[in-house]
């Protein structure tokens, strides 16, 4: 017998060594061990692994790898590369509309530019940018702000700019404070071409007029000199200050452990217009003493004159 097809009734058990070029049509049943192949065509669209529910499938030209109904990774007909959870979207591996690579996940995405070093946050839909937040953010260049600002780290500077007319803002709900980078106790200077303080009405409450006497309340201020400690602390022996210490002011000049400049400023300005009263009530005098000396001079000089007739 040269051919098993010549062999029609049921083989039961066959026991064979080595198997060569063989099909086998419309077969069920199990297999045990190896198959070893140059190529290997499965024409259903469903292969289970085991007794688990893993299994991999083909369904409507998409090829999923499952672990189960619920949990699997999908590759669809247009390329794209999807990780489901709990039946549910979790990563989305696709190419965008202008020819660029992105990862969706939830609302957002990330999407990685093929015409240049960059990353974008953007929205699921990549209608526009996303939110991005962290915990540190580091940029290793220029960070640019879309449109309105841009933030400049180089050797030797780092720079915050607002593009075109826009106004460049540090905002808190308390205050602003410029401290060492390696002490928030130690503050650092800054310089500006002028410093106005917002002094607006609509930025105040229960305004009057400032009756009090202005110059008492700078007659008994020490004016001081001093180094600052942070400059001690880093050999600088060659700038001396003079100035105010906060503990000795009057409390309407304190703020914290510092001195109001603007309201000093305002009450100098008081001194001075006190004190051009009183210059203006010594000349009214002095004019009034002349114009009496005059005229008892006057009452003089006729009494004199009488007398000699």
């Amino acid at each position: 017998m040269s051919a098993l097809s010549n062999i029609t009734a049921a083989l039961g058990t066959v026991t064979s060594g080595t198997l060569n070029g063989v099909t086998i049509n419309n077969a069920t049943g199990s297999f045990n061990g190896d198959v070893t192949a140059k190529t290997l065509s499965v024409t259903s669209n469903v292969i289970n692994f085991g007794t688990s529910t893993t299994s991999m499938d083909n369904t409507g030209n998409t090829m999923r790898l499952k672990q189960s109904n619920a949990n699997y990774y999908s590759i669809n007909a247009n390329g794209d590369h999807i990780f489901w959870k709990d039946s549910k979207m979790v990563l989305r591996f696709e190419s965008t509309s202008d020819g660029h690579n992105i990862i969706k996940s939830g609302w957002v995405a990330l999407k990685f530019l093929t015409n240049s070093y960059s990353i974008q946050a953007r929205l699921n839909d990549d209608t526009d940018y996303a939110d991005f937040s962290g915990k540190n953010f580091r940029a290793t260049g220029t960070f640019y702000g879309i449109g309105n600002a841009n933030v400049e780290s180089t050797n030797g500077y780092a720079a915050l700019t607002a593009v075109g007319n826009n106004y460049a803002y540090v905002r808190s709900t308390n205050e602003v404070r410029v401290v060492d980078s390696n002490d928030f106790g130690t503050y650092r200077a800054i310089r500006a071409s002028s410093f106005p303080t917002n002094s607006s009405a609509t930025a105040k409450t229960n305004i009057e007029v400032f009756e009090n006497e202005a110059t008492p309340l700078l007659r008994d201020v020490n004016i001081y000199r001093y180094y600052l400690q942070s400059d001690i602390d880093n050999s600088v022996y060659d700038k001396p200050k003079i100035g105010m210490i906060s503990e000795t002011v009057p409390a309407i000049f304190r703020d914290e452990k510092g001195v109001d400049v603007y309201t000093i400023a305002s009450v100098l300005f008081k001194v001075c217009q006190e004190q051009q009263d009183a210059i203006e009530s010594l000349t009214k005098e002095v004019d009034d003493l002349q114009v009496a000396l005059g005229t008892v001079t006057d009452t003089i000089t006729t009494i004199s004159g009488g007398a000699e007739e």
